[in-house]
């Protein structure tokens, strides 16, 4: 799972919080991290074990987007878009969010079939 979203919002203090129960003092911290938490999940009624691996990487520059995190996009199954519910712009900001994950997901699929057609011939 990929956190992504404005600077200053929050993300890293939310996964800290949520993988080891502590929290982050406000901009402490910095660059790129990878939290991971043994997680249960329910399939076909069965309790399995998952590590789930959480990829918190600051922004140098707010308005850069997923232009910087596109190196460690790579094999993410999910993401989770974070905002600042006291900060209206980075609110706003998750429509943007959103419309360059969706841009990603289509290169990434373009990418795949490619791969699969030359894998086929």
């Amino acid at each position: 799972v990929c956190i992504i979203g404005d600077r200053n919002v929050g993300k890293s203090t939310m996964v800290q919080k949520y993988c080891h129960g502590i929290q982050l003092q406000p901009n402490t911290f910095r660059g790129h991290e990878v939290r991971n938490k043994l997680i249960s999940v329910n399939v076909n009624q069965q309790q399995i074990n998952v590590l789930l691996s959480i990829h918190d990487k600051q922004e140098v520059n707010q308005y850069v987007g997923l232009n910087s995190h596109h190196v460690f996009m790579r094999g993410v199954q999910g993401v989770v878009i974070v905002f600042d519910l006291q900060n209206r712009y980075s609110f706003q900001r998750v429509i943007d969010w959103y419309n360059e994950i969706q841009v990603l997901l289509k290169v990434a699929q373009l990418y795949q079939l490619e791969q699969n057609q030359s894998m086929s011939v």
